[in-house]
């Protein structure tokens, strides 16, 4: 039997032999091990491409301070190479905010899947792989780069928030850490030294009470959260922290609608 013709497009000139497109990946982790001993995790992401025993860097995250459940801003941009399997590992790390050597860090889960299954599906969610066994779930949308590059600006502030519980933001502090140490010392101090008291002593609550007082406030910040085909949400944007304030304003934001709403004017947009 006779094969048709290849499709030739108006242009003239056939397709080419390999379609490839870029491809924006966000990444998000829910139920991280904790890995820290006086806080959360710092979790950062790392992409690999997997070839036979062979590993490459593709791209990496953000890390982002004391959370288990971490929804990282920074994409990770990857050629996409139609009919092609590419065999993809995103591997978890805590690292301290002093390296990005995540040698140095502790692993904290891996998830092994193809670039394809990604990109058929809204929103790709599978557990993290700790050792042989589930510990936590990464959960990765896709978006094709390009298209309209349009942005939306905006400058926002907060009037009046609500107060952080105090207490909260004292056990998630890593100065809780240190703050254990310092009473063990000054406990010691005086049980050998008991005349100390009248400067040890003094000294030590009024440092305390100074790292109380910055603890009073919320460090407030916002996120923009895009709607997937599934009902779910997305990270799409978030702000700088602003310490210690009720009364945030946060810099100007120029935000790429194509990532804000994919372009959809219709598009629901949830700000937290």
């Amino acid at each position: 039997m006779q094969q048709p013709p290849p499709y030739v497009p108006a242009g003239g000139a056939p397709p080419p032999a390999a379609m490839v497109t870029k491809v924006e990946l966000s990444v998000s982790c829910e139920g991280l091990r904790d890995a820290d001993v006086f806080s959360k995790s710092d979790p950062i992401c790392v992409l690999f491409s997997l070839d036979g025993n062979r590993k490459h860097e593709i791209g990496r995250t953000e890390r982002i301070d004391d959370t288990l459940n971490p929804k990282f801003q920074k994409q990770i941009v990857i050629d996409y190479h139609f009919e092609e399997v590419q065999k993809l590992e995103f591997a978890v790390f805590d690292i301290d905010e002093n390296t990005n050597n995540i040698n140095q860090g502790d692993f904290l889960g891996k998830m092994e899947c193809t670039l394809g299954q990604i990109v058929s599906a809204s929103n790709f969610k599978k557990p993290l792989d700790y050792n042989g066994k589930a510990y936590g779930t990464i959960s990765v949308q896709c978006q094709e780069q390009g298209g309209l590059q349009k942005s939306v600006n905006m400058t926002l502030r907060g009037v009046k928030l609500d107060k952080k519980d105090w207490f909260d933001k004292l056990i998630r502090s890593k100065w809780l850490g240190l703050q254990i140490l310092a009473s063990l010392v000054v406990s010691a101090t005086l049980a050998c030294y008991p005349s100390a008291s009248y400067y040890v002593l003094p000294l030590y609550i009024a440092l305390l009470l100074l790292h109380l007082t910055k603890l009073g406030k919320s460090d407030p910040f916002l996120e923009f959260h895009r709607q997937l085909i599934d009902g779910s949400y997305a990270l799409a944007h978030r702000t700088e922290f602003i310490k210690n304030t009720l009364n945030p304003s946060w810099k100007p934001m120029d935000i790429n609608t194509r990532r804000l709403c994919d372009n959809n004017p219709d598009t629901t947009v949830k700000v937290l």
